[in-house]
Order: C-alpha cells, then sequence, then structure tokens
C-alpha cells in the first residue's frame, strides 16, 4: 500500500478546480444526464456515463460545448515516476463517457482528499482511493457552476465501512464548512456544493461536503 498521492497530482486538481470555480456555462446547453441518481453510496462496482463537454473562451467567457469525440479512458494515480493505471476500463464515443471499475489495484491512506484541516478518519486502518480519470491529453471531471453556486463531485473507494471528518477549513473568499460524512464499502459520490455571496470580485465562497450524487452536473473535458 501508498502513504498518499504525489503533491503535483492535487496541485493539478486544485488549478482545475479554481478554474471550473471562475468559468460561465453556457446554459442553451442540457447537462447530459451523467448517470446521477440521488444516492451516494454505488456499491462494489462504479458505472459513469454520460455526455462529455469541452470548453472555449468566447469574448473572454468560458463557453462549455458539446465533446464530440472519441477517446479512451483511464483512472491513475499520479506518482514521483509519472502516472500509473489503477484499475477499470472505458472510453469516449462520439462523445458519450462509459466507465466501469470495480475495487481499485491499489488502496491507500489517506485516500486523496487534498483541502480539508484536521481530517479524521475512523477506523484509523481504512485504506480508499479516489478517482482521477484522464486520456491521452486531458482529464474528466463533472461539475456544474453558475455565478453564484459551484458544485462537483469526487468518487471515493474505501475497503470498509468508515467515518470522514474535518473541521472548518480556509477563511476569507474560500470557506468549507466542518463535515461528518458515513462512506460504505465501496464506492461513495462525495458532492461539494459552494454557495457565493457578496459582490462578484470580492465575495465568500462558502461549500458543504455531503454523500450524494446529484443527476444535474455534467462532465467536463479539459
Amino acid at each position: 500500500m501508498k502513504n498518499s498521492y504525489t503533491l503535483f497530482g492535487i496541485i493539478a486538481l486544485i488549478a482545475v478546480i479554481i478554474f471550473l470555480m471562475t468559468a460561465c456555462p453556457n446554459d442553451s446547453e442540457d447537462n447530459g444526464g451523467n448517470g446521477g441518481s440521488g444516492s451516494g453510496v454505488l456499491g462494489s462496482t462504479l458505472n459513469l456515463s454520460g455526455q462529455v463537454y469541452t470548453y472555449n473562451v468566447v469574448n473572454e467567457q468560458h463557453v462549455f460545448e458539446r465533446f464530440n469525440g472519441n477517446r479512451t479512458v483511464s483512472a491513475v494515480i499520479w506518482t514521483n515516476n509519472g502516472i500509473v493505471d489503477i484499475g477499470g476500463s472505458g472510453e469516449i464515443v462520439n462523445g458519450q463517457l462509459s466507465f466501469s471499475i470495480d475495487t481499485p489495484n491499489e488502496l491507500f491512506h489517506p485516500f486523496g482528499w487534498y483541502d480539508f484541516n484536521n481530517i479524521n478518519i475512523s477506523p484509523i486502518e481504512t485504506q480508499g482511493y479516489t478517482l482521477d480519470l484522464v486520456t491521452n491529453d486531458g482529464e474528466l471531471f463533472r461539475h456544474i457552476n453558475t455565478p453564484t453556486t459551484y458544485e462537483f463531485v469526487r468518487y471515493i473507494y474505501v475497503d470498509r465501512d468508515a467515518t470522514y471528518s474535518a473541521d472548518i477549513t480556509g477563511e476569507g473568499t474560500y470557506i468549507i464548512n466542518a463535515f461528518t460524512i458515513y462512506l460504505s464499502a465501496g464506492w461513495n459520490v462525495i458532492h461539494q456544493r459552494g454557495l457565493h455571496t457578496g459582490s462578484i470580485n470580492d465575495g465568500t465562497w462558502t461549500y458543504s461536503v455531503s454523500v450524494s450524487n446529484p443527476s444535474n452536473l455534467r462532465w467536463v473535458y479539459f
């Protein structure tokens, strides 16, 4: 078992989230389904599907558009020696994602979350993996945003029932409220929902964390 993901992978994910928080969606596009069911407990096999989107910069705003291409999709970890496949198989065909994975080839403690304060995992022996989907030239991330809300999910595998908690994190313009969530053995969907208050330029994003699988999020390929 490995102890953690590398700093490189963590920094890459932070950059993606910051970019998507500031992007403006093209509301004329539908959200593509994406397999959300409401329940955040998915069992021993994770099956993902849905329309994939890309983005373009139009009049200094980021507009999401349907992706119609084909790609092979892999679940990976980031290591000091590069990207390592973690198992599962999938593809994008004519813009439609299809991916499936059972138990990952390797599990970790902690399992890939990077932005919480005073994390506590119980039982302490819990091992897990946070899904990271890539192609040969990009990554896939499931989210949706409006000018005042931003939501995204992370797919988490744990090897036993576990409790995951953290204290309030951040200050000023970015705050994640304290939370306690309950993970079931197998795959879980962790939903982070941000609400923007104040002015556009200097307001505050406040996030809540829960185990749920909203159906209105979209797959973004970047």
